[in-house]
């Protein structure tokens, strides 16, 4: 379960490690691969293919792959056309071709003479190109809690500006919007789909804070296996008909396995104003990401599959906080025990971190890294994220 930090990893303290060197060339090759996961995935479920590595666009395999093709149509029955999403598998017998498809459609006739609402709003979750009539941002974590599994957990922030507020008799403003959150694996394939119709309601001081910072809104989805996903976003405006998407590329772990794993970075500003209870202002600080400089921030994350000593039965942990920016290292804590006990489940340890935004952070962009070794199984693990310090 992803919750605000018991213990907090204080220390400006640095220590040499083992193998510097190896260990960053290998945090930046980890970081570059997950970046790339991505684009791979988009060209695969769109019938393309990624060119990496390149210095000049990979153009001769594109020309090559234009030399010699054959294009195959597909007319699908009638009764396909159900508005449901449809995967598309493709084989070829012939050894030296290759096939490439997308991922699938959308059952939707392009004979049918009118769009609906549901129409525009698939469209809008599953294109490439993101639109923009709503501005939406998306953050997503993953978790694993002992009565409902792994889930992924996102937060949106909706521009309150884009939806259509009616006054209601009460006093209050009141939106509609229709969200769909769809989840796709690395291959392209559909893994989940669920819609939400969503009625917001909102007292003055709320719709003030809304029209400033913007309307934030929160879904779980489960996840029933581990792997890279994308998830995809798209919210309609009932009034308007406004539609906005937003997506997001996630690694998860296999936690079934008992290996060492962490759950996503919770991060905000530690003031009273931000903790969790208070008008959820540490969720908007986890969708924004953006803090002054003096600020202190808080990690908040849990450790998963600790093993445990066969005398103590405790786990024993140790976590390191290190801070890059360009690549560069420029913070990092010593390696420091992570406390146990009164944790009310071993295999699900809640811990954090806190780092001071102090004058050598200057503003710009930054990247976090979360260590944790296990003394008792001798391995490690490591969950990063991102975030902006402004003045």
């Amino acid at each position: 379960i992803l919750t605000p930090p018991q213990h907090l990893i204080r220390g400006p303290g640095a220590r040499p490690e083992p193998n510097p060197l190896s260990k960053l060339i290998e945090g930046r090759s980890t970081q570059l691969q997950r970046n790339l996961d991505g684009a791979e995935a988009l060209a695969k479920a769109t019938g393309g293919f990624l060119i990496r590595n390149r210095n000049d666009f990979g153009l001769d395999r594109v020309l090559e792959d234009q030399n010699g093709y054959y294009l195959v149509g597909y007319r699908p029955a009638t009764e396909t056309f159900n508005r449901k999403y449809h995967t598309i598998q493709a084989r070829v017998k012939r050894s030296g071709h290759t096939v490439r498809t997308r991922g699938g459609f959308y059952g939707v006739s392009e004979s049918t003479p009118t769009v609906t609402a549901a129409d525009r709003l698939n469209k809008a979750l599953i294109s490439p190109f993101a639109a923009k009539d709503i501005a939406v941002r998306l953050t997503t974590l993953f978790a694993n809690q002992a009565n409902r599994g792994s889930v992924l957990r996102s937060f949106l922030i909706i521009d309150a500006k884009d939806l259509t507020f009616v006054k209601d008799a009460d006093g209050t403003q009141v939106a509609k919007f229709d969200l769909s959150a769809a989840l796709f694996s690395d291959n392209g394939s559909l893994v989940d789909r669920q819609v939400f119709n969503v009625k917001v309601n909102l007292d003055e001081r709320q719709y003030e804070r809304a029209q400033r910072e913007g309307v934030l809104y929160g879904l779980d989805l489960p996840l029933k296996r581990p792997g890279g996903f994308q998830l995809r976003v798209a919210i309609r405006d009932n009034a308007s008909e406004r539609i906005g998407a937003a997506a997001q590329f996630i690694q998860t772990p296999n936690l079934s396995d008992g290996q060492l794993a962490l759950s996503g970075i919770v991060l905000y500003a530690d003031t009273a104003k931000s903790q969790p209870g208070n008008d959820n202002d540490w969720r908007r600080s986890l969708v924004h990401r953006s803090f002054h400089q003096g600020t202190a921030l808080v990690f908040g994350y849990t450790i998963y599959n600790a093993a445990l000593n066969k005398k103590t039965r405790l786990p024993q942990l140790t976590a390191q906080t290190l801070v890059f920016r360009d690549g560069e290292r420029v913070y990092n804590t010593e390696r420091l025990p992570v406390e146990a006990i009164g944790q009310a489940d071993l295999q699900r340890i809640s811990t954090g971190a806190r780092l001071q935004l102090g004058p050598a952070l200057t503003p710009g962009e930054y990247v976090v890294q979360i260590v944790v070794e296990d003394l008792v199984a001798k391995r490690t693990t490591t969950q990063v994220t991102q975030f902006e310090v402004t003045r």
